[in-house]
């Protein structure tokens, strides 16, 4: 996913930790994020904190966990594309099909449930 967001978008793509050209999370408020992270995980809370982003968009339980302990608000890939959709950003039936095809997993059956006013 990087990859394709990074195209022709200056920031994104870059090191953990650094926004924008330059550091938005120091190393060391990266290294107090629950080590059972990962570094990209540890790194996005670490910046969400230090920029007082509005929301972060996780996967991983433990660190959506981490995250709303720290006081931020949490989305996953399904959020975010239920917020495209409500705001008739993308083709949902596509999207799904797309998204499918990925190594995306998700318990049971949310999809579904989430984008079915949709389908």
């Amino acid at each position: 996913m990087r990859h394709e967001l990074a195209r022709d978008r200056p920031g994104v793509g870059e090191a953990p930790g650094e926004l924008g050209g330059g550091q938005a999370a120091s190393p060391e408020q990266i290294a107090a994020v629950n080590d059972d992270l990962d570094l990209g995980e540890r790194a996005a809370i670490a910046i969400a904190q230090a920029i007082g982003a509005d929301l972060l968009s996780i996967e991983d339980a433990v660190g959506r966990t981490e995250a709303k302990q720290r006081s931020l608000r949490v989305t996953g890939t399904l959020g975010v594309l239920r917020a495209g959709a409500e705001r008739r950003m993308i083709d949902v039936p596509d999207v799904l099909v797309r998204l499918r095809r990925t190594n995306f997993y998700v318990d049971g059956s949310p999809i579904e449930a989430v984008f079915r006013k949709w389908l």
